[in-house]
């Protein structure tokens, strides 16, 4: 894809370019070390530029490739089922940064474990959005109508199966919980969360409303992701 999206949230307008092997803007390289970033639209980097995003920021910071394979919309769940496809690169990754959470906690109709599955391009947000429509088939975290999209306990088994997946094809895994400054884990969840991954740990960092979009709550701005680029850097052992 190449277009030009304006959030209807932020009115802020974009970039939207996806390679040929689902990648934002840039494919992985033909060799050498390199780091894949998944997660969802808080990776994918929904509302700025691929440049502004936290993957990219934290690739200058590093002096090395940190390829952007986020895709708005994915759970965990649709992370375990996906995540293959964008390491099955003929270059493996040296590590992977699994960023989940965000999405595991918006409620729907119904958990993401009995909805039928359907061509990844068609279950990201931006897909909706470039087909010009604004509905919206998830409410946003903190919502009490509908079900959780993943239970508590069916993120740590995804959490677990990403980081063997991870493992089995040779790179390190990192394990991030995307800072949610509004309807994110209740403390005592999350403290169960990190007491379920004592290696690799369960990164939680912190980061202040002001560094999220004023009407989207979820999305971080060029400020927000390059203050989360810097405290993965300095988190993250290399």
């Amino acid at each position: 894809l190449e277009r030009t999206v304006t959030e209807p949230n932020t009115t802020r307008s974009f970039q939207v370019r996806t390679t040929a092997l689902g990648f934002r803007e840039t494919n992985p390289p033909a060799d050498g070390d390199w780091t894949l970033a998944v997660g969802c639209s808080t990776t994918f980097g929904w509302g700025v530029e691929a440049s502004e995003a936290w993957p990219a920021q934290l690739s200058d910071i590093w002096g090395e490739p940190v390829v952007n394979g986020g895709v708005p919309g994915w759970s965990s769940l649709q992370g375990v089922r996906g995540l293959g496809r964008l390491m099955g690169q003929e270059n493996r990754p040296t590590r992977v940064i699994l960023g989940f959470g965000v999405r595991d906690l918006q409620r729907s109709a119904r958990p993401d474990a009995a909805a039928r599955a359907t061509h990844w391009l068609h279950q990201t947000r931006w897909s909706i959005l470039l087909r010009g429509t604004r509905t919206r088939t998830t409410l946003a975290p903190g919502t009490e109508a509908g079900v959780r999209r993943v239970s508590e306990e069916d993120v740590v088994r995804n959490l677990h199966s990403l980081v063997a997946q991870v493992r089995e094809n040779g790179a390190e895994p990192i394990l991030l919980w995307f800072p949610q400054p509004e309807g994110g884990p209740g403390e005592e969840e999350l403290a169960r969360l990190q007491s379920a991954f004592e290696y690799p740990p369960l990164l939680t960092p912190k980061l202040e409303r002001s560094l999220f979009f004023p009407d989207d709550p979820i999305h971080l701005t060029p400020v927000g992701h390059r203050t989360l680029a810097r405290w993965l850097a300095t988190s993250i052992e290399r």
